[in-house]
């Protein structure tokens, strides 16, 4: 008759918390306890995925899977992690792993019983979250994405489908390179604890070009490395203007969707002679890498050549300096922010030279 009863109460149980005591014929274990709650990190973050398991005097006694920052749900007939001990002993204390993690909270296990436990988990003792290089945007026709911050004695594991990282994924070895949309997740493990990280994910846009690429870059004589911006570069169909972008603090630059043709290069700047290349040839879906162009420097006035006139300018800032009357840029060849000897010494390697819109 006992256990007749007992085999009631068990059926009971499954209707009301979703759980499933496996009673061995003339056995009558006690009811397992439910769990179900919140999973979040030390700084109020969800922990998004992974398995909570539920320990016993250091036995595994039942294990659920995190969704969403929850573990297990309230509602009846629906999954909890059910944690069965073979003994009905008081006392006994619940403790819980977080993908391999120990929360702050524990309770004494009791049968039979249903209760929300919201789990904390110390987000110092995991992994640090690793980063993508660029995270995530819009791109034409590729990107190369590279995987930072996984400490030493880590490995770092990505997925391109927006699966979460497992052990039986790919590696990070060295930058990879994307020329579809979609969605990179990583995470890192270290397998000296058997932990990872939370998951990191970025979403990546590859828009395919309509046209071609012109990449080059420009080097403006009398500066230093590193101090190359702002020079102007106009792409040119016969006279009239198509595009135009400005050089990078190393001298390179860069026009995307250029519609197939044949186009002039046109590089200027204040005190600078004009450069010009002829007949670049782009087509639709390709890139065109053109040789470095020299600007020759000693144009003060701007008249696109070098000569008196530009003497003359000269001379009348000689020995200024920057923040003094009379001191102007204009004629500050070397970029030093004085104007003397060396400005002097530059304007007479180009005296006479003549830029690419003088004929």
């Amino acid at each position: 008759m006992m256990q007749r009863a007992l085999l009631l109460i068990a059926g009971l149980l499954v209707m009301l918390l979703g759980v499933s005591p496996h009673l061995a014929a003339g056995d009558t274990p006690p009811l397992p306890a439910a769990y179900y709650g919140s999973v979040t990190y030390d700084d109020g973050n969800p922990v998004q995925t992974g398995t909570i398991e539920a320990v016993i005097d250091g036995a595994i006694c039942g294990q659920t899977s995190i969704s969403n920052g929850f573990y297990g749900s309230p509602n009846t007939g629906e999954q909890k992690l059910v944690v069965q001990y073979p003994e009905n002993i008081p006392g006994k204390i619940v403790c819980f792993m977080v993908n391999g993690v120990e929360a702050g909270q524990s309770v004494e296990w009791q049968s039979g019983t249903s209760v929300r436990l919201d789990l904390v988990v110390n987000k110092a003792s995991l992994p640090k979250v690793p980063a993508f290089s660029p995270n995530g945007g819009i791109f034409t026709n590729s990107v190369t994405v590279g995987i930072d911050n996984i400490a030493s004695g880590c490995d770092a594991y990505y997925t391109l489908d927006g699966s979460d990282p497992t052990l039986s994924g790919t590696v990070y070895k060295t930058p990879f390179t994307l020329t579809a949309s979609g969605t990179v997740k990583a995470a890192v493990y270290d397998s000296s604890t058997g932990l990872w990280s939370s998951i990191t994910s970025a979403a990546f846009t590859i828009n395919k070009a309509v046209g071609g690429t012109v990449r080059g870059s420009v080097v403006p004589q009398g500066l230093s490395a590193g101090k190359f911006a702002g020079i102007n570069v106009i792409l040119l169909s016969g006279s009239q203007q198509i595009s135009s972008t400005s050089t990078l603090n190393d001298g390179s630059y860069q026009m995307d969707n250029v519609t197939e043709g044949i186009y002039i290069v046109m590089i200027k700047s204040d005190k600078y002679l004009s450069s010009k290349i002829n007949g670049v040839s782009v087509s639709a879906g390709s890139t065109v890498n053109l040789s470095p162009v020299n600007l020759l420097v000693g144009d003060a006035n701007g008249d696109d050549m070098i000569g008196g006139l530009d003497f003359s300018a000269l001379l009348s800032a000689w020995n200024k300096s920057e923040g003094q009357s009379g001191y102007n840029p204009l004629n500050d060849f070397n970029g030093d922010k004085s104007i003397g000897g060396l400005d002097f010494s530059l304007l007479l390697q180009n005296w006479n030279k003549k830029g690419a819109t003088i004929p």
